[in-house]
């Protein structure tokens, strides 16, 4: 459901199906140990041991319930409960004896509070008789002891079931590869077959993914790639490469001078990130100099590596980028177009900490719709920015409040991955952009996805389904972690150590939802309402406003201008932005997504005064540019253009522009 969706189109006509190319990825994947069934005895385990703890668990002896009852007793029915209880005269129940080293005679310490409520006596009064703490007796270091094995292997055995139904699903599907999966294709049969296939047509050719790696997808500017392979050839396949305006470089000597922090250089790693690098950066021309010192990758096969429109070859960017440095920033210093944001990213990540702890004092369904929208709010205000590095000018605190989006319930890692080389580089492309294809066939976003019977209807059903996002993004962590890629993306820079911190997080996530209430209250079911409450809230929340500023009907008509060489005005055309200063401080710029499309690494304070700019050179180059008054009327046209593009036949997938 979450993975396996993508529609056939030039992407899975490059890769079609052919038996013979499957053979060696065949006997690679029978080499590899049943990584599977070992997952898979780890989860029963780890939920057998769930169970058998909680077996282990004893209910309070007839003893403590004896005299837990006296609390609830008046004073005077106490002496005649207690002359009930068949014991010795001359015993004392160990959780009444007196501490080592204290006198018989001395009066055990009580609760008053607890003496004036359930005896029934007030504060003058001489309150007499031992005074229980609570409903139990207090439990034994052993006990402690499994109750936290329970709750750890509780949680462990969630993400252990989503680790061994996808790594069961690579084992036993090693040796039946279905031909709907393109990218277990081999490369040089897929090579071969774009060359001898006759009815492929030249736009198709042009747009074909990259076959060598899964995850490798972009658009060919140029023809088929080469016979080498830079991802598993000697002596590339151990180097961090990247390619730069058709150079490759080694990133290994800058990887920890870059002033922005390693992570943009991560995902840069074996892969081009012209793209990356000059919409990231707002005086491309200062930085390509640094670029240009790295050392080059001789004899490196370039044409093997996809690329996309250069940002810097858009003659409508470089003129945007030159008013914005001499009227917004006007040469202002390094890393000042990152500063403004901090105030709202600071208000948003305490209110999700305070919406936290009053859900876990008071667990229900208001306080988890609360604590469900202040965390979808930090996803955008703290979180989104965070992971774009516009927050701040130091490395260090983006990176510690891109880890918000772990806490809320997502991945900061994946999300870069998936947000930023799949999202941004392809901005509404149905081949290319996780964000459209990611939803089928659940939601159509495109005409060019293959139409199912009820999506006539996904404009009434589709806000139900949004409340199941926060589960997609949870679950499907999981898998982008165990693959070391997400739909769109290979995750390349990805270390085992920024992938453990963030199954750390998962679990700390987990802790925050449904751990914390279960340790103050005692028991799951109290945290299981607010904990649904708190799902279905960061879902709709979050799709909504993701949604909304991509699929109008305006950024889905094909012209030359969308798919065409101008990287800008793609951006520009499959996006909108809606509301005025409010709007995008409460949703940190989410609201202007043109804007942060074209300046991802800008912080959200100054996109009101740049969506000036944009709009009056959008008037003057032509192209059209989508701006609505507030979320109410966009959020109109969006239901709209879902029950139009639901109802819409099969269209070809072949580009109005030959030259994407």
């Amino acid at each position: 459901f979450f993975f396996d969706h993508r529609m056939p189109g030039a992407y899975e006509r490059a890769c079609a199906s052919d038996q013979d190319a499957y053979a060696e990825e065949q006997r690679e994947m029978s080499r590899r140990p049943p990584v599977g069934i070992v997952v898979g005895l780890l989860a029963v385990v780890a939920v057998a041991s769930g169970i058998t703890v909680h077996s282990l668990r004893r209910a309070p002896s007839t003893e403590v319930a004896t005299y837990t009852s006296h609390r609830l007793a008046p004073a005077a029915a106490v002496s005649s409960t207690a002359a009930a209880v068949k014991r010795p005269s001359n015993v004392m129940p160990r959780s009444l004896a007196p501490a080592e080293g204290s006198s018989m005679h001395e009066a055990p310490r009580f609760d008053k509070l607890h003496a004036e409520v359930h005896t029934g006596l007030g504060p003058s009064e001489n309150f007499q008789g031992p005074q229980i703490p609570s409903s139990e007796a207090a439990p034994s270091f052993v006990a402690q002891l499994f109750s936290a094995i329970q709750g750890v292997a509780a949680f462990a055995s969630i993400p252990a079931l989503v680790a061994a139904y996808y790594a069961a699903r690579r084992t036993v599907l090693g040796s039946k590869i279905p031909a709907e999966w393109p990218q277990f294709a081999s490369a040089a049969v897929v090579a071969d077959r774009i060359d001898e296939e006759t009815t492929v047509t030249e736009e198709t050719r042009t747009i074909s993914p990259h076959v060598f790696q899964e995850g490798n997808l972009a658009l060919h500017a140029t023809a088929a790639p080469s016979s080498a392979d830079p991802w598993k050839d000697a002596p590339w396949k151990d180097m961090k490469w990247t390619v730069f305006r058709g150079v490759a470089y080694d990133l290994e000597p800058f990887m920890k001078a870059h002033p922005g922090g390693n992570w943009l250089l991560n995902l840069a790693i074996r892969r081009d990130c012209t793209c990356l690098f000059e919409s990231y950066h707002l005086r491309p021309g200062v930085a390509k100099v640094q670029m240009e010192k790295l050392p080059k990758v001789e004899g490196f096969p370039v044409d093997a590596v996809p690329k996309t429109p250069y940002p810097g070859d858009s003659a409508l960017y470089t003129k945007l980028q030159d008013r914005l440095n001499k009227e917004l920033f006007k040469g202002g210093g390094q890393g000042l177009q990152r500063n403004g944001s901090m105030d709202a990213a600071m208000t948003t990540t305490l209110s999700f900490f305070a919406a936290g702890a009053l859900y876990a004092l008071y667990p229900g369904i208001a306080t988890g719709v609360l604590f469900g929208t202040t965390g979808a709010w930090c996803g955008m205000v703290t979180q989104h920015p965070g992971n774009h590095g516009s927050l701040s000018e130091w490395p260090i605190v983006n990176d510690m409040l891109g880890l918000m989006a772990d806490l809320v319930g997502g991945s900061g890692l994946c999300w870069q991955y998936h947000h930023n080389v799949s999202h941004h580089v392809h901005c509404n492309d149905h081949d290319m952009d996780e964000d459209v294809y990611s939803a089928y066939p659940v939601l159509r976003l495109d005409d060019r996805m293959e139409p199912k019977w009820y999506h006539k209807y996904q404009h009434l059903y589709m806000f139900p389904a949004f409340c199941g996002m926060h589960l997609v993004f949870f679950f499907g962590d999981f898998a982008a972690l165990l693959n070391r890629r997400t739909e769109g993306a290979a995750m390349h820079g990805a270390g085992a150590s920024q992938r453990s911190i963030v199954m750390l997080l998962k679990v700390a996530h987990l802790g925050l939802l449904l751990g914390l209430p279960w340790y103050l209250h005692g028991s799951l079911a109290v945290a299981i309402p607010g904990a649904i409450a708190y799902s279905m809230t960061w879902g709709l929340v979050l799709a909504i406003l993701f949604a909304v500023s991509h699929n109008t009907n305006p950024q889905k008509e094909t012209t030359n201008w969308a798919r065409g060489e101008d990287w800008a005005a793609q951006q520009i055309i499959t996006s909108a932005d809606w509301g005025g200063n409010l709007a995008c401080w409460m949703t940190g710029g989410l609201s202007l997504q043109v804007v942060h499309h074209l300046f991802p690494a800008i912080s959200a304070a100054h996109y009101p005064k740049i969506r000036e700019i944009v709009e009056e050179e959008c008037n003057k180059a032509g192209v059209p540019y989508a701006y609505y008054n507030n979320l109410g009327d966009i959020l109109r046209d969006f239901v709209i253009f879902m029950r139009d593009v639901g109802r819409a036949p099969f269209r070809s997938s072949t580009p109005a522009n030959p030259t994407v």
